[in-house]
């Protein structure tokens, strides 16, 4: 599926005729298309966790919980983005019921046990 999309993109960027620009010209363009796509792709990928149904109770109860510098230690970490992606409900039944969990899972984040 991504594969059709980039392939939908590149013929995207080949209706657009720039033969008549010089070749500089030609080149910027392509280059800034071609970033923008990439630009895409990747705020899709590193954003998926909040396409989740769940994601606006676990993010309220996060920021209720947490500091803000603390919730933005653990939206870095990509393997958290992915439980959070994966497995919500299991992180808003540990907010509500254990919030010790948190402030261990925030100090194994310090020592790099999340990498």
């Amino acid at each position: 599926m991504r594969c059709n999309n980039a392939r939908k993109d590149m013929q995207y960027i080949k209706m657009y005729s720039f033969d008549k620009l010089y070749y500089d010209l030609n080149e910027l363009i392509y280059f800034h298309l071609n970033a923008s796509i990439i630009q895409i792709y990747v705020r899709k990928w590193f954003y998926r966790h909040t396409k989740h149904e769940k994601w606006n109770i676990l993010r309220h109860k996060l920021l209720k919980t947490v500091k803000i510098q603390d919730f933005k230690r653990l939206e870095k970490n990509r393997m958290i983005r992915r439980e959070w992606c994966q497995e919500p409900q299991s992180w808003i039944h540990t907010l509500h019921f254990d919030k010790k969990t948190i402030i261990y899972i925030l100090q194994e984040l310090e020592l790099g046990l999340w990498n």
